[in-house]
């Protein structure tokens, strides 16, 4: 095995991590496990870290073409459960803040 079939080997293993971390991080925000959700983000920092230095843009075979589009079709779900959580804390926190006013201007009277 050369050195750039163990690289593209390496790129990966890496990538499939990153897909599997990507489920996860879906999976960890359905759950509200907010803790795993941010352990599954900072492997993933650590593992795309690697992938630059590995200098991934050499090392374009199909199947590193493929685990990279599945990543990007799984974090763009990510993204939107992301910002349907986001809009559901906003709105409980809008309705605390409502419901906050409301006994202020009752023991106020």
């Amino acid at each position: 095995m050369t050195l750039q079939d163990m690289n593209i080997s390496r790129c990966v293993e890496i990538l499939e991590r990153v897909l599997d971390l990507s489920v996860l991080q879906r999976r960890y925000l359905e759950e509200g496990k907010l803790p795993d959700f941010i352990n599954c983000r900072t492997e993933r920092e650590r593992l795309f870290t690697e992938l630059k230095d590995s200098d991934l843009k050499n090392f374009r075979t199909e199947s590193i073409k493929e685990l990279s589009k599945k990543i990007m079709v799984n974090d763009d779900l990510l993204t939107s459960n992301i910002s349907a959580v986001m809009n559901a804390i906003s709105m409980r926190l809008e309705k605390i803040k409502n419901s906050s006013k409301a006994i202020k201007a009752y023991t106020t009277r």
